[in-house]
């Protein structure tokens, strides 16, 4: 037996005390903190007062004795009356509750014990100040004591609600006077209003970064996504307050506080009374939507409004463990002070899932209860005449369902409306602020369940399906739950309440329960086309890639069946339920593609979002309208198993041009280098069968079927690395390193690797490392044979060859000394005719033999050079040739594998101080050796043969030309013996037929043949690159034998760089031009394109402003083309005078003007950032335009170059813009020689830097020099 006791206090002239019973509950002191006795002696009095004046007449004076806090025992001589008591009071009522656990049926007092007790209720009532039931209130009265930062439901005594402005200014006042606040800003309202973040810590804190680095829990709450429902808006406000009144917070010591108290800051300036009919208080109070009229809990998974997109940015950066999204909810009659709900979509992770529900949520009510006795329970609404308890749908457009697929703790808090307003907000700060307890206390916990749902995602893709739950329904959790209401009649059609109590035996459908599920896959691609669900899947945070290629992959396809759409609009839009078939196929994925990988820590939202059949996901919400149709194909393709694909990663795209940064000093020479090349596919090298390619993806070598795109592993350098980590005893780097420089064989099926002066050879399939040396002399210059059985390679400057079967090693030469290396270039060899290349040695085809060159330097002049780099200087020695000094002696050799005497070749013919041996090689069938000998003027070339077995040497022809005479490197062998060769002969770099024993020109013009690719021998076909069509770019052409039907390959604008495969059927190119980066394509030899093998996306140039780049054409004096390339300054105007920089390199035959990428000409455009014009041209000698241009600086270097820049400058300079007094000039290497010629020989430059320049030709090389100078000095 009990009675409920309210007496209020209207906020009116004239005083009304009311009271009613109600339930079991009657309430009359305080559970929590430190009252006056006086105090509850007044509340006990008139209540128990109140309860006796209903019972009887006559009266026994009780006696009153505290047993407790918040507690209190009553007794007289013949009976006790027990219970527990609470308080709660507002500027409108006083409500008194007090819960007896025994009552006596007759309870007497004497009559003047009876006006004593009506003269201290009194009292009582007309009390200023009466003590607090929560924290929370007990902060309202001392706040208001002491004149402290105040809410404005607490300064109108929970009459009214903040405004924007008000929350504005609290949030302000709030981070100035706490150091542990700092306000930040969530995001913008669609009207532009700023949606405060308070971000709460001790030590205190701004960014993402620092929460991560600080390893304590984050949790985030949010009041107010419904404008109308205002008491989380309230309630966060005070709760950040108190979090940070009066000394050190231990919630702080574990915790991380996110509050953004006003979400709808737009819905929230639109007030009327009338916006939550029945709702007890505010006064006025916002509108439930945003000014957009949109839902904004019914906006996660369209992220339509500016306000879901900030909260869903929020949640990626800060990864918040707990969220928290308070509301005010009506429905049914219940006597709950609050309700509240966990996720319940079955993709959630089952542990997070039922920890929030089982564990946490429960936890929180219990603790709640027991310190404010506001009863709680899961939100939800009595069905099926008040035998069912159920809740709304699992979808995740509600938010608290949404955070549980990103393996989130999202908590629903539900204050109840017909609640008073202060009830309301102290049970969503008491809910609120027993949640960050429940986080503190349980911080490892929920820690650990987080990180294994986050591994359950990152693991998707396992060999073992997965099926992850898209459509569902309610379903009961186990038992029966009693939920407290009132006796309810029918009024005018509907359900009222009376003041009748009453208790319902219900099932809570508490649960969802899959009714369609699907097996996650590897990964889904999406077309590029469909942006607007790319944008939305990169605003949820989902890790996106892009696919760079065209590929053939397994799939399964959805095939529509039908399309449901919903008649009515909803949110806007008009809702989606499609029925799919799935098949598996072979399916062509194009370039541009999107590519979502399942495994990462959101796969249960991609899951969501991506599956058409999904309850709630992007289809549902018309995101694939354009695709979808019955009896087609369903956009979205599942990649069922993993697949090597070359991606990058999705950058979305950028908005506005006036956000582009500047290329500076900083941006180029700096620690985050922007990368403005990409990573093109590179190093693609075609397999013998001229179907497949050998090419890196995602750091594992792949044999790649050149049309589909197929591919299966050759090796994993990461499998290698470990295996040489293990083996040599190394750390990671070290075997790193060693994988990276991995020499492997022709089959690709073994490499060599050098470590500790001495060679391993890795076997890629299995991994095993076998060691081939053991001495404490260190072995360099290792190459397979042809065969792949055995390795040469050389020590102490002599040849060996090691068995790979045998182990057993061979010295092939013993002669070497401090001035003789067999097999080993000398230092000018290696810098001026080799190409930086040491090894001076070459296997037989048939890898039985070697031919290999001698080097003698005991007559080159030794120079004592101080080596400045080390801390201790140290004087080195080294052989240099000066030019008209003595060259290094060369013989050429050759020696069997397998040992024996050395044959060396004859030269005598030829003066040996008078000789260089430019280049050698083998003819196919390993009868005989070819070798070049040339002057050291190099104004002639001699191609020389040697038949081995018979000794007999014959020169077959002497190349010349009007200067000197490059070495044409390997000629091309046909079947027949003959062969093919380039020569500069008649001024331009062409190709000729030697057969018979005379050189007949295929290629003719005034262009040049750059590089012959394949000779197709069946179709007398030969396919080549060359300037025919520009000289600013190689192209891919194809012309007959007999010199007939040149044909261009490559039609796209720019620069060519192709591989064409053994058998001519198709090409690998990789074109890029001044205005993109390198593409890489596969065409057939008819220039169809087959296939994109690499997009080579660069997002770093959006990033970047770019200013445009003019590819210009200047005549000189004598009426020769120039070619050259300008970048003027940002904001360019014609009336202002800029300086000019001039930068060239100049060498002969060297072009730095192209149509090609060559980097984004970065340092061009750093300068024009500057305000500089960046000007560049190359002199004739370096204009690519045949060799009979660069000969112009035959014997005279410097000089016909610098009366071309001297034209250019006068040409540019003719510009109304230009100062002319103010024009720099910068090269390096031949480029710095060029700028001190310049300087030095000019008035046309105010200003250079001359950069590793040659300041006397007398003390450069001798090769070098003596080619274009014809000169002994």
């Amino acid at each position: 037996m009990s009675r409920y006791a309210e007496i209020r206090r209207e906020a009116m002239p004239q005083r009304t005390f009311l009271w009613r019973p109600v339930g079991k509950e009657v309430v009359f002191g305080r559970s929590a903190g430190r009252d006056c006795f006086a105090s509850r002696f007044f509340i006990a009095a008139i209540t128990l007062g109140m309860i006796i004046a209903q019972k009887c007449g006559e009266f026994v004076l009780p006696v009153f004795s505290w047993v407790e806090a918040g507690g209190v025992q009553l007794a007289s001589s013949r009976t006790k009356i027990k219970g527990q008591a609470a308080i709660r009071t507002d500027q409108q009522s006083i409500v008194l509750h007090f819960e007896f656990s025994s009552l006596p049926k007759e309870i007497r007092m004497s009559s003047w014990v009876a006006h004593v007790l009506i003269v201290l209720s009194i009292v009582c009532i007309v009390s200023p100040s009466l003590p607090a039931q929560t924290a929370g209130q007990e902060s309202v009265r001392d706040q208001k004591s002491s004149g402290a930062l105040q809410t404005i439901a607490e300064r109108s005594e929970f009459n009214a609600t903040a405004r924007h402005a008000d929350v504005i200014e609290f949030c302000q006042q709030l981070a100035a006077r706490s150091k542990v606040v700092e306000l930040a800003e969530l995001g913008k309202s669609f009207e532009g209003r700023s949606l405060p973040l308070l971000i709460i810590a001790d030590p205190p804190l701004k960014t993402p970064a620092e929460a991560a680095k600080s390893k304590k829990l984050v949790v985030f709450a949010m009041g107010n996504i419904h404008a109308g429902e205002v008491c989380g808006k309230e309630a966060l406000l005070m709760l950040a307050r108190d979090l940070v009144s009066g000394g050190k917070q231990p919630l702080l010591k574990d915790l991380i506080v996110l509050f953004a108290p006003i979400y709808n800051a737009d819905g929230n300036e639109r007030f009327a009374p009338d916006h939550r009919p029945g709702q007890i208080g505010p006064e006025q109070m916002g509108q439930r939507s945003n000014a957009q009229g949109l839902d904004l809990n019914r906006d996660h998974i369209k992220l339509e409004s500016p306000e879901a997109r900030a909260l869903v940015r929020l949640l990626n950066q800060w990864t918040p463990a707990i969220a928290i999204d308070c509301h005010t909810t009506n429905g049914s009659y219940h006597r709950f002070a609050l309700t509240y709900d966990g996720p319940r979509h079955p993709a959630t992770h089952s542990k997070l899932l039922e920890y929030v529900r089982d564990d946490f949520l429960p936890e929180v009510s219990r603790r709640l209860e027991r310190e404010t006795k506001y009863k709680t329970f899961f939100y939800g609404n009595f069905a099926k005449d008040y035998t069912v308890w159920e809740s709304y749908p699992a979808e995740p457009r509600f938010s608290t369902h949404y955070l549980g697929l990103r393996n989130q703790l999202g908590i629903l808090s539900e204050a109840y409306a017909y609640a008073t307003y202060h009830d309301r907000v102290m049970a969503t700060y008491g809910f609120v602020r027993h949640c960050l307890a429940m986080a503190a206390d349980r911080r490892a916990q929920i820690e650990a369940i987080r990180t294994e749902a986050r591994k359950s995602a990152n693991s998707a893709n396992t060999d073992e399906p997965q099926e992850i739950g898209i459509r569902f329904e309610p379903a009961p959790l186990a038992g029966r739950f009693s939920i407290p209401g009132f006796v309810e009649r029918e009024e005018n059609g509907k359900k009222q309440p009376t003041n009748e109590e009453k208790d319902y035996d219900v099932q809570y459908f508490g649960q969802s329960r899959p009714t369609l599920a699907v097996v996650r896959p590897f990964a889904y691609a999406l077309p590029a086309s469909y942006q607007a669900a790319v944008e939305n899947l990169h605003r949820h945070g989902v890790a996106m890639r892009v696919l760079r290629e065209d590929i053939e992959v397994d799939a399964e396809v959805y095939r529509v069946n039908s399309v449901n759409r919903q008649g009515k609009e909803f949110q806007g839009h008009k809702l989606v339920q499609v029925e799919v078939t799935a098949r598996l196929e072979s399916r062509r994925l194009e370039a541009g593609s999107i590519i979502v990988n399942t495994s990462q820590p959101l796969s249960p939202l991609i899951v969501t979002l991506l599956e058409p059949a999904s309850q709630d996901g992007l289809t549902t919400w018309n995101f694939f309208d354009a695709g979808l149709t019955a009896d087609h194909d369903f956009p979205v393709t599942r990649i069922m198993v993993a697949a090597p694909l070359l991606t990058a990663t999705y950058s979305a795209p950028k908005q506005s041009a006036a956000n582009k940064k500047p290329i500076t000093f900083e941006t180029l020479y700096g620690r985050n280098r922007p990368n403005f090349s990409g990573q093109p596919a590179s190093g693609v090298r075609w397999l013998d069968d001229g179907e497949h390619y050998a090419q890196r993806k995602e750091g594992r070598v792949y044999k790649v079927h050149a049309v589909t795109g197929r591919s299966e592993l050759l090796y994993d350098p990461a499998t290698i690395t470990n295996v040489l980590k293990s083996e040599l005893e190394i750390d990671a780097r070290a075997a790193q390193r060693l994988t990276s420089r991995l020499q492997l064989n022709t089959s690709r099926s073994a490499g060599l690797v050098l470590h500790a002066s001495d060679l391993y050879l890795v076997t890629l399939q299995d991994g095993s490392v076998q060691r081939l040396t053991t001495t404490p002399e260190s072995e360099e210059l290792a190459s397979f044979s042809p065969d792949g059985q055995q390795v040469a390679f050389i020590r102490g400057d002599d040849l060996f060859v090691v068995n790979l079967e045998t182990k057993i090693q061979l010295r092939l030469t013993s002669d070497a000394g401090p001035t003789l290396r067999n097999g080993k270039a000398d230092w000018v060899y290696f810098e001026e005719i080799y190409g930086r290349n040491w090894q001076a040695y070459k296997w037989s085809p048939d890898s039985k033999r070697l031919a290999f060159q001698q080097f003698e330097d005991a007559g080159v002049d030794q120079f004592e050079i101080a080596n400045d780099l080390p801390k201790q200087q140290q004087v080195e020695s080294t052989r240099y040739p000066q030019p008209g000094r003595p060259n290094p002696r060369v013989r050429l050799a050759v020696v069997a594998a397998s040992g024996g005497p050395i044959s060396w070749i004859d030269v005598d013919d030829y003066s040996p101080d008078n000789l260089l041996i430019s280049h050698f090689g083998w003819t196919p069938n390993s009868q005989a050796v070819f070798y070049y000998v040339q002057d050291r003027a190099q104004r002639w070339l001699d191609f020389n043969q040697v038949e081995l077995a018979s000794g007999t040497q014959r020169t077959l022809f002497r190349d010349t030309t009007e200067a000197w005479v490059s070495s044409p490197g390997d000629p091309h062998f046909l079947n027949d013996g003959s062969f093919l060769i380039t020569s500069e002969r008649d001024g331009w770099q062409h190709l000729y037929h030697f057969s018979d024993g005379k050189l007949r020109q295929v290629t003719q013009g005034q262009w040049e043949m750059r590089s012959l690719h394949v000779v197709d021998e069946e179709s007398q076909s030969i396919y080549f690159s060359a300037t025919a069509d520009s000289h600013l770019a190689s192209n891919l052409y194809r012309i007959k034998m007999d010199g007939s039907q040149l044909t261009r390959l490559t039609m796209a604008a720019g620069d060519h760089r192709v591989s064409v495969s053994p058998n001519g059927k198709q090409f690998v190119d990789s074109c890029s031009s001044h205005r993109h980066p390198t593409k890489v394509t596969l065409f057939s030899s008819e220039a169809m394109r087959l296939r994109t093998i690499d997009t080579n996306p660069v997002p770093a140039i959006d990033d970047f402003d770019f200013a445009p780049l003019e590819m210009i054409q200047i005549k000189t004096r004598d009426g020769f083309l120039l070619e050259g390339s300008l970048i003027k300054p940002k904001d360019f105007d014609e009336s202002k005078k800029y300086p000019v920089w001039l930068m060239t390199y100049g060498g002969p035959h060297a072009p730095t003007i192209s149509d090609s990428w060559r980097g984004g000409r970065t340092y061009e455009q750093m300068l024009a950032q500057m305000g500089v014009i960046a000007f560049r041209v190359d002199p004739r000698s370096a204009s690519g335009k045949g060799a009979c241009s660069t000969w112009t600086a035959y014997r005279q270097l410097g000089v016909p170059e610098l009366k071309d820049l001297e034209d250019a400058v006068q040409w540019l300079c003719q510009k109304p813009y230009v100062d002319s007094s103010r024009v720099g000039m910068a090269g390096h290497s031949y480029g710095g020689f060029l700028t001190a010629y310049a300087l030095t020989h000019s008035k046309h430059f105010a200003a250079g830097i001359a950069g590793a320049p040659v300041t006397d030709w007398r003390s450069y090389d001798t090769i070098y020099t003596e080619r274009y100078m014809d000169c002994t000095f």
